[in-house]
């Protein structure tokens, strides 16, 4: 793992938590709250400057939509801060499953049929 900073201290003596295309997500505590903070990689294959500026302009656009959606009323992580520098976003750990796995173990026509309602409404009423 490398970025544009010492990565080491971003990530040094925490276990990962998941690792996708564009990201390393860490679940981690964070002033005595459980947070994950996603890490934006770097890309060896890009020229560094435009991957640092990929990497920032995909990290706001994350935040502000995420940001959007909840005022929306979808349910979302609060986001505690955006470290523009190192790529990187911390936000609040929802327990339970992800929308990925749920929606992995859903049958095609209910897949279908969520994205067509307003699910988020549908999703608040199904919460205990």
């Amino acid at each position: 793992m490398q970025g544009t900073r010492n990565v080491k201290e971003i990530g040094e003596g925490q276990e990962m938590s998941s690792k996708g295309a564009e990201a390393d997500l860490y679940l981690e505590e964070w002033f005595d709250k459980k947070i994950i903070r996603k890490y934006r990689v770097n890309k060896e294959y890009r020229v560094p400057e435009l991957d640092k500026k990929i990497r920032e302009f995909r990290t706001v656009r994350e935040a502000r939509l995420l940001h959007d959606a909840k005022r929306a009323g979808v349910p979302t992580p609060f986001i505690y801060e955006v470290d523009l520098p190192n790529t990187t976003i911390r936000m609040e750990y929802i327990e339970g499953p992800t929308i990925k796995n749920i929606l992995g173990e859903t049958s095609k026509e209910l897949r279908e049929k969520l994205c067509l309602q307003n699910w988020a409404a549908d999703w608040k009423a199904a919460q205990p």
